[in-house]
């Protein structure tokens, strides 16, 4: 794939997903009311800032050292092993003590009566941690198709999420069928 189809398609499914997320959020926004979408809004940025701490800049580090280990399989194939070990031993490092901070956060910070939307914004980072980790992973093996394809899938989620009010975050399961079918390709690249 040359670097302006490349560019092109990301760029693409970036689009396409931001209108649908875009959407999606004017759904919420409209239809649960200012209290309720108060609520949404601190669980999201709670969720927001879980990722972030739990990457600790392992995306952009990962992503280049991947990249340049792209002729050297076995080596890139490593690299890609051990940063999901450490995405996710970060990430159940985070969930832990944030689990057990949820009470002081909600309580004493927030001033929210609502533990669990503290712990459901933590559990439900896990989602966006893995489509971080899938599309870092797609990126630095060339894989732009799938990073472009993953993204409208994200912002559709979303939007259906939105729609439905399904009780599993779809973000998540879309992330985790990708990472799925790259490991069963083994990274066959072409």
């Amino acid at each position: 794939m040359s670097s302006l189809v490349s560019i092109l398609t990301v760029s693409a499914g970036n689009f396409i997903g931001m209108i649908a997320s875009a959407i999606a959020l004017i759904i919420y926004s409209r239809f649960m009311g200012p209290a309720e979408f108060g609520l949404f809004s601190v669980a999201f940025a709670f969720m927001q800032i879980v990722v972030r701490i739990a990457d600790f800049g392992t995306n952009m580090a990962a992503e280049r050292t991947i990249a340049r280990a792209y002729d050297h399989q076995s080596r890139r194939d490593g690299l890609i092993q051990t940063t999901l070990w450490l995405k996710t031993i970060s990430y159940l490092a985070i969930l832990i003590l944030m689990w057990y901070l949820a009470p002081w956060i909600a309580l004493d910070l927030l001033h929210l009566n609502n533990i669990g939307l503290i712990r459901s914004a933590v559990l439900l980072s896990g989602g966006t941690i893995v489509f971080e980790y899938a599309i870092l992973v797609f990126q630095a093996t060339h894989r732009f198709d799938l990073v472009a394809r993953i993204t409208i899938a994200q912002g559709l989620g979303k939007l259906l999420f939105s729609l439905n009010y399904y009780s599993v975050k779809i973000e998540f399961l879309c992330s985790l069928a990708c990472i799925l079918q790259l490991y069963a390709q083994k990274i066959e690249l072409k």
